[in-house]
């Protein structure tokens, strides 16, 4: 994710009333989020120029967080991405991506903790 929609992102978020952590790597998210636990993870599919994905990626910070509620935001419409983030146990939404739909889910997601 650009730091631009990185940024977007957070915005909408915080007029949500969410605190929300936004981190281009996980050392940073790490460093934002001080030791506390975040509620739900947000991360993108594609990754830019790194090895894995965001089911890979992920996938490591669950191992972190057992239990973490996963959100996995692509442009790749494929059915295989859908599947693998289902396997995963995680949620897919599809970009372009509409805020209601990531609200309602974000909610579901919260409410079930």
């Amino acid at each position: 994710m650009t730091p631009r929609l990185l940024k977007g992102m957070q915005a909408l978020l915080g007029s949500w009333g969410c605190r929300v952590w936004a981190a281009a790597t996980v050392s940073a998210l790490e460093a934002a989020s001080d030791g506390e636990r975040p509620a739900v993870l947000l991360v993108d599919y594609h990754l830019g120029e790194h090895r894995e994905n965001g089911i890979d990626l992920a996938a490591r910070l669950r191992r972190r967080y057992p239990g973490l509620a996963t959100v996995v935001i692509t442009a790749n419409h494929e059915a295989e991405v859908k599947r693998a983030t289902r396997q995963a146990g995680m949620h897919c939404l599809l970009k372009p991506l509409k805020p209601l739909r990531l609200k309602m889910l974000l909610g579901t997601l919260l409410d079930s903790r």
